[in-house]
């Protein structure tokens, strides 16, 4: 009996971190980001654009059926750690509520995401093959609910 009260509280505070929370992708269809109850975002690049050439809109207008968007793992992030708010005595989870894309610019992606109580910017340099290139400091928001 304790082995198996063990396994299932293993498995709630373990294996529920990996559910996703969030799900978004951007204006041009060709990048989508993930997040997750634990707080990790992950990103994935459409590879079957380069294949048929043009973008979605053109793919759209074709009179033929297409294959599914294939999309391949990018790049993953911890963007939200649990946190406790001692002023109203609460636990903020890690889990990601929201995920936006934001308009880009230099040929870098922006990222926005969110638990209960922060919003984080993200940028991500398009030409290093969307690798973190930094977490844009001092551009943490803070909002109450």
């Amino acid at each position: 009996m304790t082995v198996l009260l063990f396994f299932v509280l293993f498995y709630i505070f373990f294996m529920t971190v990996d559910i996703i929370s969030a799900i978004e992708f951007d204006k041009t269809g060709d990048h989508q980001a993930t997040g997750d109850r634990g707080g990790r975002v992950v990103l994935f690049e459409r590879t079957d654009v380069k294949e048929r050439g043009g973008n979605r809109r053109d793919l759209e207008m074709m009179d033929y059926p297409i294959r599914h968007p294939e999309f391949r793992y990018k790049t993953e992030f911890q963007s939200h750690d649990p946190e406790f708010d001692y002023l109203k005595s609460l636990e903020i989870e890690e889990k990601i509520n929201k995920i936006r894309w934001c308009q880009t610019a230099n040929g870098a992606l922006f990222l926005l995401s969110t638990n209960d109580k922060t919003i984080k910017f993200w940028k991500f340099d398009h030409l290093k093959s969307l690798e973190i290139e930094e977490k844009i400091n001092n551009f943490v928001i803070n909002f109450e609910r």
